[in-house]
């Protein structure tokens, strides 16, 4: 009886844990672009609360505009405007709802190659 229990306890924290997670695409942004104007979509399987979800990020250069939660609640979108002079940095975006816990998730903000065009091409052999 104990065995089943702890079985069914930790089936029920990985279905909570598996389902509050937040993912975003793209998954990451290069700094020094030409476009710093990026549109993030986030996905959430037990949804965005309309209207009342806020998304900011802990760096004060990132800029978030505008969310908006979709008509699939599960999906948000929020435009960013990433300034030039940004260093490459993992930053924290965080979410908060009513009645949730503020929870973050991390972004990447990777530097631009070096070479570009040419250092990563091998060509065919």
């Amino acid at each position: 009886m104990k065995k089943i229990s702890i079985l069914i306890l930790f089936i029920f924290a990985f279905y909570f844990f598996t389902f509050s997670q937040v993912t975003v695409f793209p998954s990451n942004w290069w700094v020094g672009m030409k476009h710093n104007k990026v549109q993030l979509l986030f996905k959430k399987e037990n949804g965005f609360t309309r209207g009342k979800t806020s998304i900011i990020s802990d760096n004060k250069n990132i800029k978030i505009e505008n969310v908006t939660v979709l008509q699939n609640a599960k999906y948000a979108i929020a435009d960013i405007t990433i300034p030039e002079k940004i260093k490459p940095s993992k930053i924290n975006i965080i979410f908060s709802q009513p009645d949730l816990e503020p929870y973050y998730i991390q972004y990447e903000l990777k530097p631009r190659r070096t070479n570009r065009n040419t250092a990563f091409a091998q060509g065919v052999t």
